[in-house]
């Protein structure tokens, strides 16, 4: 393509500019995810000698993976400066992108059924844990932190794999096969993971109930918190990932059940046609767990006397209005996607409250608005 005649061809027609557009946005994205690509295969070989590099490649090719998916959206949206977002600009890269903050905040708009994963804590735990590394790394740091180390690269694979293999699957499909090295990342946690399931044992036996942990499979998920009558936390002692346990009364033969659910996967009724009720084997879907907890809110307060006339507040992950409940201060659980999450932003245009201290832009949210207004500006700009 002869890029001198795009930039210089008035008399082109806006669909011949359309069509060419196209291709060049495909042609860039494969770039990118060949190149997110490249990064893992570099964390792989950095894996055993150089835990440094390894960290580093992975946060790369997270950030051109959120990239790759926003040009998938619009390609203007990469650029940092919007007033730069020119074709002209695109075809030469002759801009500066978006970081990986600005790049989730797009998605939160534009890619609300990834969310939950998007903004899963442990990619924030991975950004923190490459800053250190760039800014204050040693040797007798690196085997201090080893574990914790070990640990976050781990669990933010995995996350990484659910949006490659799911809400992102028609997106990246015509990567499956290199994409496969996100399996391969994972298993080759596997020895040190078993590792450190042995050299737990004396522990895990001090605990009356272990269950299988979805993330990693040992059995040595132990109850770690119990949130009222319906809702009881889990945590991994190898991998560390925290999932709940819903007690649930079956919808057709009215047996107390319970329930294990991820907290890193946001459930769409599709997702969980897998479980059935150990009594009568009947199907329960996701949608059948939702009525059962919003018909029983009030089994999920607290206290009945002090939350019966609280407030419900949206989510802040999943975005459904009102589908909140406060189980204890300043800590929250959604009814829809089953997110737990630590305090509120509200909007300061319009004081809608969202779950998750850091969900949604306070400080800009007066002008800009939020999911529910449009904020001074767009409020003036119609008027």
């Amino acid at each position: 393509m002869d890029i001198k005649q795009i930039k210089t061809d008035s008399d082109k027609t806006t669909e011949s500019l359309n069509t060419e557009e196209q291709q060049l946005v495909n042609e860039h994205f494969k770039l990118l995810v060949h190149n997110a690509i490249d990064f893992l295969e570099k964390s792989v070989n950095y894996f055993e000698n150089d835990l440094k590099v390894s960290i580093i490649c992975l946060c790369s090719a997270f950030e051109l993976f959120l990239k790759a998916r926003i040009i998938k959206i619009d390609w203007k949206l990469i650029f940092k400066e919007q007033k730069n977002a020119t074709i002209e600009n695109f075809i030469n890269k002759e801009f500066t992108s978006i970081n990986s903050d600005k790049a989730k905040k797009i998605l939160r708009k534009h890619d609300k059924d990834s969310l939950y994963l998007i903004n899963h804590k442990v990619f924030e735990e991975l950004k923190d844990l490459r800053n250190n590394i760039i800014h204050f790394f040693s040797e007798e740091t690196q085997n201090e932190d080893k574990d914790r180390i070990i640990i976050n690269r781990y669990k933010a694979l995995y996350c990484l794999d659910k949006l490659l293999q799911n809400q992102w699957k028609e997106f990246f499909k015509d990567f499956d096969s290199e994409l496969t090295i996100v399996t391969k990342m994972l298993l080759e946690h596997k020895p040190y993971l078993q590792i450190k399931y042995d050299n737990l044992q004396d522990e895990l036996k001090s605990y009356e109930t272990k269950e299988k942990c979805n993330v990693c499979s040992f059995k040595s998920s132990v109850k770690t918190n119990i949130y009222h009558k319906l809702i009881t936390e889990f945590t991994c002692k190898v991998c560390e990932t925290m999932q709940f346990q819903i007690k649930y009364n079956c919808h057709n033969c009215k047996t107390d059940i319970l329930l294990k659910i991820p907290f890193s996967i946001k459930l769409e009724p599709q997702e969980l046609n897998t479980l059935i009720c150990t009594k009568c084997d009947d199907e329960i879907v996701a949608d059948d767990i939702h009525t059962y907890l919003a018909n029983n809110q009030k089994t999920i307060y607290v206290t009945d006397s002090d939350n019966l006339d609280q407030k419900w507040v949206s989510c802040g992950y999943c975005e459904k209005e009102g589908s909140c409940v406060e189980l204890e201060k300043d800590y929250y659980f959604c009814l829809n996607c089953f997110a737990f999450a630590s305090g509120i932003s509200k909007c300061q245009y319009c004081n809608h409250s969202f779950t998750g201290k850091d969900t949604l832009d306070e400080e800009n949210s007066y002008v800009f608005g939020c999911r529910f207004c449009e904020g001074y500006l767009g409020n003036n700009c119609h008027n």
